[in-house]
C-alpha cells in the first residue's frame, strides 16, 4: 500500500490507545502532501483495569498482561520503520495510585512514555480520531460516544471541528465490577445500574435535537457486529453501521438474560468482552434515552486515531 509514495513520506508513527479494558495501536503515516494513510491495526483485551475501581492500584498480572501486548505491538512497529511510538493512557491511569510506577516499568522496558490523558483531552482526541478521513460535512452538529472499560466521554463539534468534551466516571468494567457483578444479572441489579448510570449523565451537558451521534469503542463494535449476526470482526461492515435505538433495546433485552457460558458461545462477542458487554450496552442505552438518540452511527476509529493524527500533523 505504501509502495507509491515511499518517496514522498515524511513521518510514520505507531500510536498506542492503552485503555482500562483493550489496548488498541495504528500505525499511520504522512506524506509531505500532508496526506495521512493508516496502514496496520492491532486490537487486545488485557483488562488493565482489574479491580482498579476498588483497590486504586494496577494490579501485577494485569501489568504482566500489558508487557506482552506491547512486546508485540513494539515488535510490528518496528517491523514498520516507525519514527516514533506515542502511547497514551486514559481512566485506569487517572484512577491508580500507583500509576506512575507503572508508567515508569513500561518506559524501562520498553522506551515508551506513556502519557496520562485528562478527560478532556481524551475527549479531544477521540472526536477528532472517530471522524478523520470519512466524515465530509463540517455543517453537522456531531456528538462521539467513547463507552470505555472505566469512564464515558462525550464529545461535540461542528463536523470535523472539535469544540468541547466532557468524562464521566462510568465505564463498562466499572459498572461490572460495582453492580452488575453475575451473568445474567438480577432485575435489582440492573435498576441500581439504571440509576447510577442515570446519575452520572447528569453530568453531560445539553445538545442541540440535530445532533448527529457517532460511536467509538468496543461496546459499539461489538453490538454492530452482533445485529448483523457476523462470526468475526468485519471492520468493512462495521465501519459506518447505522445502529438504531429499537436494535440496541432488543440487543440488552437478549443479552441480559444469557449467563456467561451462553455469552461466549455467540461469535460475535470476543469472550474477554463478554462478561462486561451488558454493561457496556446499558450505558449506551441510557445515553441514547437522555438525548432522544433514534440512530447512532458506528465508527470502527477513535482515540489512537486522534493521537497518531495529532503527532504526525506537520
Amino acid at each position: 500500500m505504501a509502495g507509491n509514495y515511499a518517496n514522498e513520506i515524511m513521518k510514520r508513527v505507531a500510536a498506542i490507545d492503552i485503555g482500562t479494558n483493550t489496548i488498541l495501536m495504528v500505525i499511520a503515516e504522512c506524506t509531505a502532501e500532508s496526506v495521512f494513510h493508516f496502514l496496520h491495526e492491532e486490537h487486545s483485551i488485557a483488562r488493565l483495569g482489574n479491580k482498579v475501581d476498588s483497590n486504586h492500584t494496577i494490579l501485577p498480572d494485569s501489568i504482566e498482561r500489558v508487557e506482552e501486548i506491547l512486546q508485540k505491538y513494539t515488535a510490528t512497529a518496528r517491523k514498520f520503520n516507525v519514527n516514533e511510538i506515542v502511547a497514551c493512557g486514559t481512566s485506569v491511569f487517572r484512577d491508580a495510585a500507583n500509576r506512575e510506577e507503572v508508567v515508569e516499568y513500561f518506559y524501562q522496558k520498553f522506551g515508551i512514555s506513556i502519557r496520562i490523558l485528562s478527560g478532556d483531552e481524551e475527549g479531544r482526541l477521540t472526536y477528532i480520531g472517530a471522524l478523520i478521513g470519512w466524515w465530509n460535512s463540517n455543517n453537522d452538529d456531531v456528538a462521539v460516544i467513547d463507552i470505555g472499560g472505566g469512564s464515558t466521554e462525550l464529545s461535540f463539534g461542528k463536523g470535523l471541528n472539535y469544540i468541547g468534551s466532557a468524562s464521566i466516571n462510568i465505564g463498562a468494567v466499572r459498572i461490572t465490577e460495582r453492580i452488575l457483578k453475575s451473568s445474567p444479572p438480577s432485575p435489582s441489579a440492573i435498576e441500581e445500574a439504571i440509576y447510577e448510570i442515570n446519575n452520572h449523565l447528569l453530568q453531560l451537558p445539553s445538545l442541540s435535537a440535530k445532533t448527529k451521534f457517532v460511536g467509538v469503542a468496543g461496546t459499539l463494535t461489538t453490538l454492530a457486529s452482533y445485529v448483523q449476526k457476523l462470526r468475526s470482526f468485519e471492520k468493512e461492515k462495521v465501519h459506518k453501521f447505522l445502529l438504531t435505538r429499537e436494535q440496541v433495546e432488543n440487543s440488552f433485552q437478549e443479552l441480559k438474560r444469557l449467563s456467561l457460558v451462553e455469552l461466549h458461545q455467540i461469535q460475535s462477542i470476543n469472550p474477554k468482552r463478554a462478561d462486561i458487554i451488558v454493561a457496556g450496552i446499558l450505558i449506551l442505552r441510557q445515553i441514547m434515552e437522555k438525548y432522544n438518540v433514534s440512530k447512532i452511527l458506528v465508527s470502527t476509529q477513535g482515540l489512537r486515531y486522534g493521537i497518531a493524527y495529532e503527532a504526525l500533523k506537520l
